[in-house]
């Protein structure tokens, strides 16, 4: 049997992670490769994630949302006392949906998809309403902006920007440059 070349065993090993040193203290993998790396991430006790543009992973059925929320899922489980450090990070700002919201607060852990987790529970019940409620959705926005959401707005960011202009420019145009169809 033919050896590999070492060129083609160490893209074998970089591809599968047998290289990785496992104690290393951060690895930074991108959405595009994410797939290609998920069984060794999976399996070497990462002890938290960082989810930068984490407004990538809005859509649950995308597979990079999937592998995002697994991959979460499995360093939950591997952390001891299940409590990793996990942060999404986005300077996109998202509609006020709560679909829009849901991918990135499964994974942070908040929520299952079909009900709130007991953190962002017991912060839903100290607000003392119920969804019925009509004062509920505003205080629940609070509570879970209380969990850790950071919103910044426009006039706190770009406070030293100026209003936005609008001129309409004139543009001189110069028509000898066209070649216009002759008839044969």
């Amino acid at each position: 049997t033919p050896k590999p070349s070492s060129a083609a065993s160490d893209v074998y090993k970089r591809q599968t992670g047998t290289d990785i040193d496992a104690f290393a203290d951060v690895f930074i993998v991108n959405y595009e490769i994410l797939d290609r790396h998920m069984s060794w991430l999976a399996s070497i006790g990462l002890r938290g994630m960082v989810v930068d543009e984490a407004h990538f992973i809005k859509n649950l059925s995308s597979q990079r949302s999937q592998n995002v929320l697994s991959l979460a899922n499995r360093v939950r489980e591997r952390t001891p006392g299940g409590k990793p450090l996990m942060l999404a990070l986005t300077g996109t700002p998202l509609i006020n949906d709560v679909e829009d919201f849901d991918a990135i607060w499964r994974f942070l852990g908040w929520t299952t998809g079909e009900k709130p987790g007991p953190e962002l529970m017991e912060k839903l019940d100290a607000t003392g309403f119920t969804p019925a409620d009509k004062a509920f959705y505003p205080e629940a926005r609070e509570a879970v902006i209380s969990m850790g959401i950071v919103r910044r707005k426009k006039k706190d960011v770009a406070a030293d920007l100026p209003d936005k202009l609008i001129a309409d420019l004139p543009v001189p145009v110069s028509y000898t440059h066209l070649t216009l169809p002759t008839k044969a």
